[in-house]
C-alpha cells in the first residue's frame, strides 16, 4: 500500500507534467516549436545582460578620470595643467611623491601643511602653485587628476 508522502508525490509529478504541457500546447498554437520561443527567450535575456553590462561601471567605485597629468616633476611656483576638459564643474584629486623613497611615498596629506594648493583657472586649465616648503622634502613630483561632475540624469 502507498503511503500518503508517495502519493502526495506522484500527485505533484502528474500535475506538473500536465502543466508543463499545457505551457507548450499553447505556445505551439501559432505553428512555431516551443523551444524556438524558449531559445529566444534566452537570447533575449543574454543581450539585455551584456547592454546592463556595458552601462555599468568598471570594477570599482569611481571611474577613470577624464584628465590624468601621470606624475610630473615641478618647480616651486605656479604651474599650468591644460586638461581640455571645457567645464569648471570638476572634482580635482592631487598626490604628491616623495622622489627618492623606495617604494615611492605616495600621498595627499603634505598639501595640507600649506605647502600646496590649485585652483581653476578657466574651462581648460588648472593652475598648481608648490611652495618652497615642497622641496625641503623632495615632494616634488605630482599627479593631477580630475573627473567631470555632471548633473544627475532625471
Amino acid at each position: 500500500m502507498l503511503k500518503k508522502k508517495q502519493v502526495l508525490t506522484i500527485v505533484s509529478i502528474a500535475a506538473m507534467s500536465f502543466l508543463i504541457g499545457t505551457m507548450f500546447s499553447v505556445m505551439a498554437s501559432d505553428g512555431g516549436s516551443p523551444w524556438d520561443r524558449v531559445w529566444a527567450s534566452i537570447t533575449g535575456l543574454e543581450s539585455r545582460v551584456e547592454t546592463l553590462e556595458e552601462q555599468s561601471l568598471p570594477q570599482g567605485f569611481i571611474t577613470a578620470p577624464a584628465y590624468d597629468s601621470g606624475w610630473v616633476h615641478l618647480n616651486n611656483g605656479w604651474s599650468t595643467f591644460q586638461h581640455g576638459l571645457d567645464t569648471t564643474e570638476v572634482f580635482v584629486y592631487i598626490t604628491g611623491n616623495e622622489s627618492n623613497a623606495i617604494p615611492p611615498y605616495i600621498n595627499q596629506l603634505w598639501m595640507s601643511d600649506s605647502s600646496a594648493w590649485w585652483r581653476i583657472e578657466s574651462e581648460n586649465e588648472l593652475l598648481l602653485y608648490l611652495s618652497s616648503g615642497c622641496s625641503q622634502h623632495d615632494y616634488n613630483f605630482v599627479r593631477v587628476r580630475i573627473w567631470k561632475i555632471s548633473e544627475p540624469s532625471a
